[in-house]
């Protein structure tokens, strides 16, 4: 427990960084990883004390996250190879993709249940592990692009997008940079 309350201090801090964002219009959320920390009592803690939901990249941390208590609305699935494994019928999930070809594996249909976003590459992330490598997963602007075409010829459009935080980002707070590269 006291380790749970320990993180929820530290990541309301990095939350406050994000404040300068919503000045200028951007409603920001920040989602708990369960990947990254599959802890219960800390998933418990998150959705009790802090308005924000849970990031999922497979089926075992989507049950997860249901049976500490999310909402599906205060879920987002995110990564690269969901369409093997995103359930029909758990409509109202956020479900963030990651590129064109994911959109055109799960379907309109399918998509058309979800509450729908993308996430962006951002030229700032960086691979962990080999500092002169870009991160491998989001969405370039070139893509991003294709895909609001393809979404809105099903009458499908995007809620949200979705920017890593991770350890290559010193401080959250870059708000000119990071929401001109969302737009």
């Amino acid at each position: 427990q006291e380790g749970a309350k320990t993180d929820l201090v530290a990541r309301q801090t990095a939350i406050d960084e994000l404040t300068p964002l919503t000045r200028v219009g951007v409603q920001v959320r920040h989602w708990l990883s369960v990947k990254t920390q599959p802890v219960k009592p800390l998933l418990h803690a998150w959705r009790r004390l802090l308005p924000h939901g849970a990031e999922v990249v497979s089926y075992f941390e989507l049950l997860a996250a249901g049976e500490a208590g999310f909402k599906n609305e205060n879920i987002v699935v995110n990564g690269p190879g969901k369409h093997t494994w995103l359930p029909q019928g758990m409509g109202g999930l956020r479900v963030h993709l990651d590129s064109l070809r994911e959109v055109e594996t799960i379907g309109p249909r399918r998509l058309s249940s979800y509450h729908l976003g993308l996430r962006c590459h951002v030229d700032e992330e960086y691979d962990p592990d080999e500092k002169t490598f870009g991160a491998q997963f989001g969405v370039v602007a070139e893509e991003a692009s294709r895909i609001v075409e393809v979404l809105a010829a099903h009458k499908l459009q995007l809620e949200g997008v979705h920017r890593g935080l991770q350890r290559d980002v010193p401080r959250a707070g870059h708000p000119p940079r990071d929401v001109a590269h969302v737009r």
